[in-house]
């Protein structure tokens, strides 16, 4: 039997650690900023360990990086998140996987997310501003684009419902953080 039948896929899109974080270049250095992305960053892939697991990055670092944590890693070079994304799942969806869970990679609690139930439609978890979309699952036949930046919790929604699927926003207070400026940056290190 196969086992893909009844696990689910984690998508993770890491951003080059060089280029991460430049919200924060006020308070941290470069190197401080990359050291940052990446204890983030493991920290969400230890939590997909009960995922397959898929990393899609255009970053050769990255790419090293997720091999070392176990994950698959999908190459999209200079395309963009949403692209980067869209191609990820398209790339996971014929393998079979009833589902695939998206999430950043710069959760500061990621611990929860093993535990998001799959409903068999789309689940978006938003961040702490009800703004973005920290974790997303959908069906691996997804047929709506990807918009992550300003809004793009509720513009996932709108899509979501257009393309004929059940939604379920789920508001999940550690799953909500992650860590964009100063501010959250105070919370996670507190």
């Amino acid at each position: 039997m196969d086992t893909k039948q009844h696990r689910s896929a984690a998508l993770v899109p890491i951003k080059d650690f060089a280029q991460a974080k430049a919200r924060l270049s006020g308070v941290l250095t470069p190197q401080e900023r990359s050291d940052l992305a990446q204890e983030l960053a493991s920290g969400v892939l230890r939590a997909c360990s009960l995922f397959d697991l898929f990393v899609v990055c255009d970053a050769p670092e990255v790419a090293s990086f997720a091999n070392d944590h176990g994950a698959t890693v999908i190459w999209t070079p200079e395309v963009g998140l949403n692209a980067a994304v869209r191609f990820g799942v398209d790339h996971i969806s014929v393998m079979e996987y009833p589902s695939i869970l998206i999430s950043h990679a710069d959760l500061a609690d990621p611990a929860n997310i093993g535990s998001l139930p799959d409903h068999g439609g789309v689940l978006i978890v938003p961040d702490h501003r009800h703004d973005g979309t920290n974790v997303m699952r959908v069906p691996r036949s997804c047929a709506f684009d990807f918009y992550y930046g300003a809004r793009s919790s509720h513009r996932h929604e709108a899509a979501a419902r257009a393309a004929g699927y059940e939604v379920h926003v789920v508001h999940d207070e550690a799953l909500s953080h992650d860590v964009d400026d100063a501010a959250d940056l105070a919370r996670y290190r507190a």
